[in-house]
């Protein structure tokens, strides 16, 4: 079983427009990677504020990894959220994929 701290040592194979770098970077890269192939987004140009990627119909969405917290962080808004988390063995699943409004307003500030 690979365990997925050793996802690392096979970076040179992904894309090069992700950092892949540190854990908690890596596991986002890998997160917007997963979201990028699986969800048919459009990763956004760097620095964009608030969102990660666009929908084929111009919705802005922010993409958030997890693997062994129980709770997300966000800055900025954005049209959609989605939440992945990502196992032990690289499987992920989706935990959330809808309006950013509802998660923001649920939020604690």
């Amino acid at each position: 079983m690979l365990h997925f701290s050793h996802l690392s040592e096979r970076y040179e194979q992904w894309p090069r427009e992700y950092k892949w770098a540190g854990l908690g970077n890596l596991l986002g890269d890998f997160g917007e990677f997963i979201a990028m192939k699986a969800y048919a987004l459009e990763k956004a140009s760097a620095g964009s504020n608030g969102y990660d990627a666009k929908t084929a119909e111009g919705k802005t969405v922010q993409v958030k990894t997890n693997h062994a917290a129980s709770q997300i962080g966000f800055r900025g808004e954005a049209d959609l959220m989605l939440v992945l988390h990502v196992k032990e063995n690289g499987e992920w699943e989706e935990i959330y994929y809808g309006p950013f409004a509802p998660v923001r307003d649920g939020s604690r500030h």
